[in-house]
Parts: structure tokens; sequence; C-alpha cells
């Protein structure tokens, strides 16, 4: 495990870490998501959010972004709480889907906690876990797995006996069906193996979707290789409909061969033009020969009837992370979690724009399979009545 720093600017103390202190235990969290360090750390100290920590690790190293001898922002326990004023906080990476990278962070997290800890002269009584500080299942993963496990993990490093890990097995991960399209600007490397270490294949471009048949630990495997989840989004299959619609663009509607602006050109409508729509998807409409974009239409007559049977009211999201939309599709984009509602906020516990597993929301409208909530739209496929 390598060691690093990149911590945060001095002129964000009175945001990240208001207080000089002297620290008095270690507070284990995990991260609920499939970040690695070096990214938790990076988003951390450049926002302005009063979101902090001291050290974020993963299977490969653990990344320093505060001083410890100032005070954080993390067991929601008040700038001036026991948990913020006193605790070493230390995030343990890749929680949300576990698997060997997660052991592998545990593992590294238990030996810097433990080194810590001689260097301070302290005993495993000095080791917290965010629940005690605040109503808040975390570290969630760890204590799934069994808390008294982890302590162990630590004083066994104290005493010079820690054991390492054993090889992982091969996982050739779970079959499934479905496609994503790649997110990230940058484009997304396909490798070998579900590992970032792995050898890379090839590169796909942003916005490419593939299909996925087999997932494993954060890692989604397509016919060249594999890719990381964290970089894909889910594409809706699309679902019938039946109404008309009214082409509103004073400059005329392209429709394109696939539901996405990068579809080629088959024709354009002028303005006024009435439209059959047949089938919707990700905030597009069939026409029966091309797709439109229905942000430039408005509906005349009929109804979706997919919409017909779909009730108002109180929803429950069944998605570990459900995305919160700026409009009723996921070519829309999405919300980051200052925009968020700010009851939902509080149901974003990794303050990325997304609601956890659980959360309810009142849906006020739908259009097609997207509900419209509080805060924005989210995919009906993740919702269930209550």
């Amino acid at each position: 495990m390598e060691i690093k720093q990149n911590l945060v600017n001095a002129g964000k103390y009175s945001i990240k870490c208001p207080y000089e202190r002297t620290p008095q235990f270690y507070v284990v969290h995990n991260t609920y998501n499939d970040a690695p360090a070096k990214n938790e750390v990076s988003y951390m100290i450049g926002n302005n959010n009063k979101v902090s920590f001291h050290w974020a690790i993963d299977d490969v190293e653990a990344i320093q972004g505060l001083p410890e001898d100032r005070s954080a922002f993390a067991s929601g326990d008040g700038g001036k709480g026991q948990g913020n004023l006193y605790g070493i906080h230390v995030e343990i990476c890749y929680s949300k889907s576990g698997g060997d990278r997660f052991n592998k962070a545990e593992q590294n997290a238990a030996k810097l906690i433990a080194d810590g800890l001689k260097a301070h002269g302290w005993g495993i009584d000095k080791v917290k876990k965010h629940q005690d500080f605040a109503d808040k299942y975390c570290p969630h993963r760890t204590l799934d797995m069994g808390w008294q496990r982890f302590l162990n993990m630590v004083q066994a490093n104290l005493d010079g006996n820690a054991q390492p890990l054993s090889q992982p097995t091969p996982d050739n991960g779970t079959s499934v069906n479905y496609q994503v399209r790649i997110t990230a600007n940058s484009g997304l490397n396909v490798r070998s193996a579900a590992s970032a270490s792995a050898s890379k294949v090839t590169a796909l471009a942003k916005g490419t979707v593939v299909t996925v048949d087999r997932e494993s630990n954060g890692w989604l495997h397509i016919s060249q290789g594999w890719i990381s989840a964290e970089y894909t989004e889910r594409v809706s299959s699309g679902f019938s409909v039946n109404y008309k619609v009214k082409v509103t663009a004073n400059s005329g509607l392209n429709g394109r061969s696939t539901p996405s602006t990068s579809g080629s050109k088959v024709t354009a409508y002028v303005k006024g033009t009435i439209l059959n729509i047949s089938k919707e998807q990700n905030g597009w409409g069939y026409t029966g020969a091309c797709w439109v974009k229905l942000e430039y239409t408005e509906k005349v007559s009929g109804g979706s009837t997919s919409n017909a049977s779909k009730s108002l009211g109180t929803y429950e999201v069944t998605a570990s992370d459900l995305s919160v939309r700026t409009g009723p599709g996921e070519n829309y984009r999405r919300k980051t979690y200052n925009e968020l509602t700010v009851d939902a906020k509080k149901h974003d516990y990794d303050k990325d724009g997304c609601l956890n597993k659980g959360t309810r929301v009142t849906v006020s409208k739908w259009n097609g399979n997207w509900a419209k909530i509080p805060s924005g739209w989210v995919s009906g496929d993740y919702l269930k009545k209550v």
C-alpha cells in the first residue's frame, strides 16, 4: 500500500477543517460508492461543501486529504461534535459493490489505523465507527461483515500477526443482459479482466452504447472485455405508447435513425407537423419512420397508454443509487447534490446527486416511464408504489 498526500488548500480550512485540535481516536467510514481513493480525495478538496475526511483508502493506496491536527465534517454531529472535532476520519473505498477490492481496501485501512494507534500510543479502544456519533448505519459493509471482525484485523496489525489476504478466486461474474452508455468525457478503457490493473484491450468513446452480459464487483463484461460500471449509465429499452404530438420548434425538427442526437438524420419536420408517436425512449419518440426529440413537441391528442395505469402519490426507491435528472429521460443532465431539495439531500448519503435505496418520493406527474418528483425526474424502473 502506497501512502500519499493531496491536502486541501489552506484557504479552504474554514470550510473543510475549521478547528485546530489534538486528535483522540479514529473513526471508520465506508464510502458507499465504487470510486478509488484518489477520486474521493480530489472531489472532497475540490468542492466547497462542508463534507470532509482525513484519509481515503482503496486496494492500492491511502491518500490523506486533511491534516490530522485539524477537525473534519464527517461524523454528522456538528462542527464541534465529539466525532468531528476529535476524530481522525478514514473512508474505506469500494464499499458499494464489495468483493476483492473492498476486502483489500479494508485490510489496508486496518494497517494504516494500527500504525496510527502505535504512533499515538493508543489501544484498540480508540477505533470508533461513524455510527457511534450519528444515526447512520456506517460503515455499512464493514458492519454487515462484522465490526468485531474489523477490530480483530486492526489488533492483528498491532500485534504483528496480520495475515495477508488469500489470492482471490477467479470471478466470472453474474449473467445479465442490458445495455449501457459510456459517460466518461475522455472515453472508457476496456480491460482484459475486471480490474483497473488489467491490460488495456481498447477504448470506447463517450456516448457509445454496448451490451452487458456479466457483472462482477463494479465491473461490466461486454464483447470486447471489461469496463468500469462507474463511468456508464443504463439505457432504457423503450416502451409502447399511442398519442400525437405537434412540432413546436421554430426551425423545424430533425428525425433521426436512433434516439440520440448522434443518430443519422433521416428527415426533417416543419413547425406544426402532427406526428403519431408509437414508442418512447429516453426523451425521444418514434414516429414509425424515425426518432424525434419530444422536448420540441407538444401533445395534441390521445395519451400514453403506459401512463394511464400509473398512479400518482408515494413511491419507494428500489435502486442502490437513483439518479435525479433535469428532464424525463437519460439524455437530460444528472442533477448534483446541491440541486436536490432539502429533504432529498437527507437521502443522498454520499452526496452524488442520487437518492439512496428506500427513499420515499412523491410522484406528481408521469412522462412515459419517467416520474416527476420535487427534486426533478427519476426513472420509474426503480420505483415501487407504497
